[in-house]
């Protein structure tokens, strides 16, 4: 129905190298990034913000993967948020419920959770307790199509963010 805007994935582990991932995006016609974190607090937050100065009007959000305690995702998602990212995902390992609502509830940014949601209960469940501002959603990981179409229309319903996520699915579910 309209133009889909697609982002890179910026996974690198020094500010050094941010340059040649945004120099080789560009020439792809990429303007948005994902930035793989996870690394360690401060190297992460070099890379962003060298990412924002190269960058300055990108749209811009973060992948932690699960890989921060609670501390350090509060520490994060407060510098994102000054550095004017969009989303963090998945900044916690997926069990970590107490410490997603302490993070929701900081609001510094919305927080996308992916690893621990696969279906519509899932989804249901954690945006009920409060514990999510959206989803990035790969629909291998989320049942299909139809199941993935199902938690769509939920994120919309609520109001909830959606992004998606392509880099498991074989190109006929990322074209989907």
């Amino acid at each position: 129905r309209g133009p889909v805007t697609l982002s890179w994935t910026v996974d690198v582990r020094s500010a050094d190298a941010v340059g040649s991932e945004l120099t080789a995006a560009a020439a792809r016609g990429y303007r948005a990034f994902n930035v793989k974190a996870g690394t360690g607090l401060s190297s992460d937050l070099e890379v962003a913000r060298e990412l924002r100065r190269l960058a300055p009007t990108a749209f811009l959000w973060a992948d932690a993967n699960g890989a921060y305690d609670e501390a350090s995702a509060v520490t994060l998602a407060r510098h994102y948020a000054d550095l004017g990212f969009a989303a963090f995902e998945q900044p916690l390992p997926a069990n970590q419920l107490p410490a997603y609502l302490t993070l929701r509830r900081l609001g510094a940014l919305p927080i996308l959770m992916d690893e621990g949601v696969v279906s519509l209960v899932d989804l249901q469940s954690f945006h009920q307790l409060g514990l999510l501002d959206g989803v990035a959603m790969k629909v291998s990981r989320s049942g299909g199509l139809t199941e993935a179409r199902r938690m769509i229309t939920y994120l919309r319903n609520e109001g909830l963010h959606f992004f998606a996520s392509g880099l498991t699915d074989p190109d006929i579910a990322l074209a989907a």
